[in-house]
């Protein structure tokens, strides 16, 4: 038992030892971090505040390379101001306009990507510029309840940037993604029609779907827009005042034999035809309006 209780005990100093020297090991090692991030802060600083532009320079893309744009930035920036012209001119607007991207400044980076497309045509970065130029966009815009100007400029850079490089290699990501920002601008006419909709702004809410047929003709949603606008016109019909009733059912009508054709075979074929039906009858018991009201 004696023997036991010694092993023991000297299991228990050989942790203590092992734990604390760990414990040392690793204080050791914060501090060393800390000396060298502070002595790093430090040429940081020096090198951003003084005039070694080739100091400055070197620091960028050593910053950029590991991934730390928000310092590399101010470094660009500065840089950008000075070489125009230099030899260094190129990469320097290339690193300043995917600084602002990694950072997610995407209207500085659509800037400067597109500047960087006009001022070097011959470069060999000119098409991955003209086409960052329009993913910054891309990236820009906003879900689709909000405004969609960048949705829009994103679109016409990615058709400009298709007309100019045809057998790009981004040239499928680039429909991809501009598909995408179409369905986005449909969602969003979709939303406001319905919303004009459900407010009765029947007119508003009648030219919002016809737009949407105009600039989507091919969206999955026409067979309920072809029924929401006669529902809509019947409803707007319906509510008028008595002197408005016959032109407005006639409107209904007008729009059923529009559509009518299109909607055969869908869901909605049978309840179209019924409110045609029922704004015959609504038409042929309203006053029928002088030809000179007409």
């Amino acid at each position: 038992m004696e023997l036991n209780k010694r092993t023991s005990n000297k299991q228990a100093k050989g942790t203590f030892r092992s734990t604390g020297m760990k414990s040392y090991a690793k204080i050791l090692g914060i501090f060393i971090a800390s000396f060298w991030l502070l002595a790093s802060c430090g040429d940081y600083g020096k090198v951003l505040k003084g005039s070694d532009y080739q100091a400055k320079r070197a620091l960028a893309l050593d910053l950029y390379q590991k991934e730390k744009y928000k310092r590399a930035l101010p470094l660009w920036e500065e840089l950008f101001g000075i070489i125009r012209g230099s030899s260094t001119a190129e990469e320097t607007h290339w690193y300043l306009a995917s600084t602002y991207f990694q950072v997610g400044d995407m209207l500085l980076a659509n800037y400067y990507y597109s500047l960087f497309v006009k001022n070097f045509p011959k470069s060999s970065r000119r098409e991955e510029a003209m086409y960052m130029s329009a993913f910054s966009l891309y990236k820009a815009s906003p879900r689709y309840t909000l405004d969609q100007t960048a949705s829009l400029e994103a679109i016409q850079s990615f058709q400009s940037f298709v007309d100019m490089y045809p057998e790009s290699a981004r040239l499928a990501e680039a429909n991809r993604l501009v598909d995408e920002l179409l369905a986005k601008l449909e969602r969003k006419m979709l939303n406001q029609a319905h919303l004009h909709y459900v407010r009765q702004e029947y007119r508003a809410a009648i030219t919002t779907w016809e737009t949407v047929l105009q600039d989507f003709p091919d969206t999955e949603k026409r067979f309920e827009i072809y029924f929401q606008i006669i529902k809509a016109s019947f409803e707007f019909a319906d509510l008028s005042v008595k002197q408005r009733k016959w032109e407005r059912f006639s409107d209904v009508i007008d729009y059923y034999r529009t559509f009518a054709d299109r909607l055969k075979g869908s869901p909605y074929e049978s309840e179209a035809k019924s409110l045609m039906l029922k704004a015959e009858e609504q038409k042929a018991l309203a006053p029928k309006p002088n030809d000179e009201d007409v």
